[in-house]
């Protein structure tokens, strides 16, 4: 188990528990604003403290090689159900040594976004992986207290508790948050991007209620911090930032609509605004290649770890049905025990239409039954947890449906840019990864969002059920 800490004055055993109980406290600090009482705060701290120990207690198993799942461990610390994190701790050390002794750093042929990242934490905490680790498990509960706030922001603060306590606990999300991976940094940034936009838009809506404050600081914190965290979300996933912007540009078509078919005074100009905004943010984050600044202190990487990540990209302005086929067949060509579908191919718009809801099929449902059991491949040890899941998945199916359709109803502007999110997020990935293995990773960025949509579903029929009824007068006899 590595306890030295290259490149830090402070060692791994001090660094560590501290980094511990400084996310702990930052959290708890946190869940106090989010909700004065303490049932907040204590669910957060007991998922980030469930993270802690299963992130610790995988990496010393491995690490020390113990007798533990031994078909899963590959090298020293990692494991197979979570293969890019070797690739990024040996970039992360490749960085931050030729940071130190000024060598040539490895090109390794890909974006390097999340290697920077590793690199500046190994540089300032120290050359550890459980230091990037710990940070995931602090983002992996904290996207519970994202989840409390929408949930209250679109149902109710009952919601809100139920939506914090399903995401926060859900299975693979825990899993994730506890490898280096840069999936918890991701749902983290892309549920605080959606509640800083959905808190934008009272203020986009403010011209129709003449009496509502003026609150210009406010705003721009709002825009600053959405333009970096949709900067780096773009750098990280760039495809997450695409549907954000996709789902406020709809936001805007229904506006318009309002205005010319509803007669609805006036289109609000700040709508148009942060559709700027957003735009502005996704498309420096695309054309902006770190990678060129990275290429002026590299040499070619001489011996390139076998597992890489498989990342999603494509030039953002040239998306179609070939384009979409070439994505596709990238995952394909991988191979995999859990490929789906594996001859299908996209060569025009209707071969999309044609087959867009078996894909859905896939992505919302998949592993299928059938699958559970299935122990081959690498990972099939994996298709517990996925067992699992699912079943749970099965049973909050409904609380989607009705979840969906109560936002829809409201008909909030918030609430139809949190709905179209999901759904372009979720044709997206059904329609392009096709290895039912990644998919059961990649889909948390719009599954937990539409467990917040379940839960409000549920939330609702429960409203429903306990209202009065008002029975009707019988007449009396006589």
């Amino acid at each position: 188990m590595v306890v030295g800490s290259e490149g830090s004055g402070v060692p791994a055993w001090i660094g560590l528990p501290l980094l511990i109980v400084c996310g702990g406290f930052v959290l708890a600090r946190v869940a106090k604003r989010v909700e004065p009482g303490p049932w907040l705060r204590r669910v957060i701290l007991v998922a980030y403290g469930l993270r802690v120990v299963l992130a610790v207690g995988l990496y010393a198993i491995s690490s020390w090689r113990l007798p533990v799942l031994t078909s899963l461990q590959t090298e020293p610390g990692f494991w197979v159900f979570s293969p890019d994190a070797f690739f990024y701790d040996y970039m992360g050390r490749n960085i931050i040594g030729g940071l130190m002794n000024r060598n040539p750093l490895a090109d390794p042929g890909m974006p390097v976004d999340f290697f920077l990242i590793i690199g500046g934490i190994y540089r300032l905490l120290g050359v550890c992986p459980l230091y990037p680790i710990l940070l995931n498990c602090l983002l992996g509960a904290a996207v519970g207290l994202l989840a409390y706030w929408i949930g209250q922001r679109l149902f109710s603060q009952s919601v809100a508790k139920w939506s914090a306590l399903v995401i926060a606990f859900w299975p693979s999300a825990i899993l994730w948050s506890s490898q280096l991976l840069k999936d918890a940094l991701c749902w983290f940034l892309a549920l605080l991007a959606l509640s800083l936009i959905m808190k934008w838009i009272p203020y986009a809506d403010a011209h129709h209620d003449p009496r509502r404050p003026k609150e210009a600081k406010p705003r721009l914190l709002i825009l600053g911090g959405l333009t970096l965290i949709l900067l780096v979300l773009t750098w990280l996933r760039w495809y997450i930032g695409v549907a954000i912007g996709l789902a406020m540009a709809f936001v805007l078509v229904m506006e318009m609509w309002q205005v010319v078919v509803r007669r609805k005074v006036g289109v609000p100009f700040r709508f148009i605004s942060l559709l700027i905004v957003i735009g502005v943010s996704i498309g420096v984050g695309r054309m902006v290649d770190l990678r060129k600044w990275y290429q002026h202190y590299t040499a070619p990487l001489a011996t390139a770890p076998a597992a890489q990540p498989r990342e999603i990209s494509a030039d953002l302005f040239t998306l179609s049905p070939q384009s979409l086929g070439a994505l596709r067949e990238g995952f394909t060509v991988t191979g995999g025990h859990s490929l789906i579908d594996a001859h299908i191919q996209f060569t025009r718009l209707q071969d999309i239409v044609a087959y867009l809801p078996q894909a859905l099929m896939i992505g919302l449902f998949a592993p299928f039954p059938t699958q559970w059991f299935d122990a081959g491949g690498n990972m099939g040890a994996m298709r517990m947890l996925a067992s699992l899941e699912m079943g749970i998945v099965y049973l909050l199916f409904p609380g989607f449906v009705i979840g969906v359709w109560h936002v829809l109803w409201q008909g909030k502007t918030d609430g139809l840019f949190f709905v179209a999110f999901i759904a372009i997020l979720l044709v997206a990935m059904s329609l392009v990864v096709n290895n039912v293995g990644v998919l059961f990773r990649l889909r948390l960025h719009f599954l937990l969002p539409l467990l917040i949509i379940a839960v409000g579903g549920y939330g609702t029929m429960r409203l429903k059920a306990r209202a009065p009824t008002i029975q009707p007068a019988h007449p009396v006899a006589g």
